[in-house]
């Protein structure tokens, strides 16, 4: 079998060639002109932004006037009076002229009026006494008043309760035989509060509880009772114990 080989004539290939040298030169230019025009955007710095400038100016405006005080009226002129003109001493008569007159005797001094006594009236001669006595009295000061020194605890308007209230020991013998009862103690308070002069109400305190009910109450303190703000003793205070066994 034998292979047919036909050849092209050589104006065909030679307008190929032609073709394809013209659309590599057109791809070329196109190339080149699209890197010139990329080159000079790059290349071409970007216009520098406007700066916008404002101006300020300070203006000082002047102070305000200062306020001028009024011109003090001025002082009315006082025209000083014109001297009177001195009189014009008269001219002596001459001798001549002068007649001769017996002189008159001199009238005699007239004795001053003695003066009269000023009228005294009759209500101010009782007056200064009154007066007098009233500032003595009130020159004097008013005695102090009264203070005993002491009161009784009856006479207290409320009852006078200690300020410290220990409860007492209850007696051993009173245990052991377990015996109750009360005890009333009597006392004074002095003046500094402290309990002095005691003593058991007889009929009213249980033999057994004497001695702790007087030990209980010695050590009872008081706030000091005063009268005018002055402490005084109080008498005749009375507290009862009472001796209960639970």
């Amino acid at each position: 079998m034998t292979a047919a080989v036909y050849h092209l004539p050589d104006d065909v290939s030679v307008q190929r060639r032609q073709r394809w040298l013209a659309v590599g030169l057109s791809v070329l230019l196109h190339g080149l002109l699209a890197l010139f025009l990329l080159g000079n955007r790059m290349s071409t710095p970007p216009p520098p932004p406007q700066i916008q400038t404002l101006e300020t100016r300070l203006i000082t405006l002047p102070p305000p006037p200062e306020k001028v005080p009024p011109a003090p009226a001025p002082e009315p002129v006082v025209e000083k009076p014109k001297p009177k003109p001195e009189p014009k001493p008269e001219p002596k008569p001459k001798k001549a002229d002068v007649a001769w007159e017996r002189p008159e005797p001199e009238p005699k001094p007239e004795p001053d009026p003695e003066p009269e006594p000023e009228p005294v009236s009759e209500l101010e001669t009782p007056a200064r006494p009154q007066q007098e006595v009233a500032e003595t009295a009130a020159a004097e000061p008013a005695p102090p008043a009264f203070v005993p020194e002491q009161v009784a605890a009856s006479d207290l308007q409320s009852s006078y309760r200690p300020l410290s209230k220990a409860p007492p020991d209850y007696p051993r013998r009173a245990l052991m035989r377990d015996v109750e009862g009360d005890c009333t103690v009597t006392y004074t308070v002095n003046k500094a509060g402290k309990v002095e002069e005691l003593a058991v109400v007889k009929g009213d305190c249980h033999p057994l509880f004497e001695r702790s009910s007087l030990a209980a109450a010695r050590q009872f303190r008081y706030s000091p009772h005063k009268i005018d703000g002055k402490a005084v003793a109080v008498t005749g205070v009375r507290n009862t114990f009472h001796y209960k066994l639970r």
